[in-house]
């Protein structure tokens, strides 16, 4: 098995026989979407399989604050609640775009009714798994302290056997 399929599987968490690569490479088309806003640097970041990568906007005037490290960490903290919560439908192949909106507080709790769908899939069960990783991850961590703002609010684009469309 190449080793791509292997990673894929330890992540995932199963084994895998021969020929069970099929399955793991469903997942490698499942991602989680960000870009980083103007105003931030650049965000580099290597696509592996049962890993994500993509698009989350800052919709709030950063103040000049580098949100990089805080975006990583928590993205990195969405994608590992969202793997847990993606549908068997997004593991055999079914596709779908789901955009979410939410606003984190100084303290790094979100709004009770949030995150709210900007852009559904119209498939119930991948615009839930979308809901459920914000919401299983929340409350984040606290905004950075030269940020001086009562929140920021971000765009999360989360893309299931979609590929990330580049930005224009």
């Amino acid at each position: 098995m190449r080793r791509a399929g292997r990673l894929a599987a330890a992540l995932l968490g199963v084994a895998l026989g021969p020929g069970a690569l099929a399955m793991t490479t469903h997942m490698l088309f499942t991602r989680l979407a960000f870009t980083l806003p103007t105003a931030a640097r650049p965000l580099h970041t290597k696509d592996s399989p049962g890993t994500a990568a993509g698009q989350v906007a800052i919709l709030t005037p950063t103040q000049g604050v580098d949100f990089s490290p805080y975006l990583l960490r928590l993205i990195g903290s969405i994608k590992q609640n969202w793997y847990a919560v993606i549908p068997d439908t997004a593991k055999m192949g079914d596709k779908g775009k789901v955009v979410l909106r939410f606003r984190i507080q100084r303290d790094g709790t979100i709004f009770a009714k949030e995150p709210t769908v900007e852009s559904s899939s119209r498939k119930e069960p991948l615009d839930r798994a979308a809901i459920l990783a914000i919401r299983n991850t929340a409350p984040f961590e606290r905004l950075p302290d030269a940020f001086h703002g009562p929140c920021i609010e971000l765009r999360f684009t989360f893309l299931y056997n979609e590929k990330v469309e580049p930005k224009k």
